[in-house]
């Protein structure tokens, strides 16, 4: 009869494999971006990141890929919901692919476009699944990589909160030089 402690103890083994594709980035990450608003310019923010087949040379000679919608984090993919109407706060209309799927030859590479189209200033982050060979059927993902970005107003700041001036005696003149930063307007 085993012991308590024997019941308790269990042997685990387990193989790590390679990933069938490769990332260029785990995070596409746009930082601060100024909003795309009615009446303005509308050309979405854009970053370029790679996908590889890193299938083994005695695996499948190709690989068919597609990328799953953009879920916020604390999210699944079963509750995304497309009723095609356009939400500005909607991941799935806020981060696009260029490609969105395709086949990909052993150890070939496809540059992907991912834009950022910010409608409000908050900060959005999700994950987006990458599915392969047909595993979006049963929404299984082979991995998921993130997105962030934040959508800002365009805004004027100074370099220095406050200007303090020497004291000086009247009459005589003082000069204290300070710097404005532009973030985001394209016509200074």
């Amino acid at each position: 009869q085993p012991t308590p402690a024997e019941n308790l103890c269990k042997t685990v083994t387990a193989e790590s494999k390679e990933p069938r594709v490769l990332l260029g980035a785990s995070l596409v990450d746009f930082g601060h971006k100024i909003l795309l608003r009615e009446g303005m310019r509308k050309i979405p923010h854009v970053q370029t990141f790679t996908l590889t087949n890193n299938d083994p040379s005695d695996g499948p000679e190709s690989l068919h890929w597609a990328f799953g919608k953009p879920v916020a984090l604390d999210a699944d993919e079963a509750s995304v919901v497309d009723d095609g109407s356009p939400k500005p706060y909607d991941l799935m209309h806020t981060f696009q692919f260029e490609p969105k799927f395709g086949i990909l030859e052993r150890g070939e590479s496809v540059a992907v476009k991912c834009s950022f189209s910010p409608m409000l200033a908050t900060q959005f982050e999700g994950k987006v699944p990458v599915y392969l060979d047909g595993a979006a059927k049963t929404k299984s993902a082979h991995l998921r990589f993130g997105v962030a970005g934040l959508g800002a107003y365009p805004r004027v700041k100074f370099d220095e909160r406050e200007v303090r001036l020497a004291p000086t005696p009247l009459g005589v003149r003082t000069t204290r030089r300070l710097w404005l930063i532009n973030h985001g307007f394209d016509n200074m």
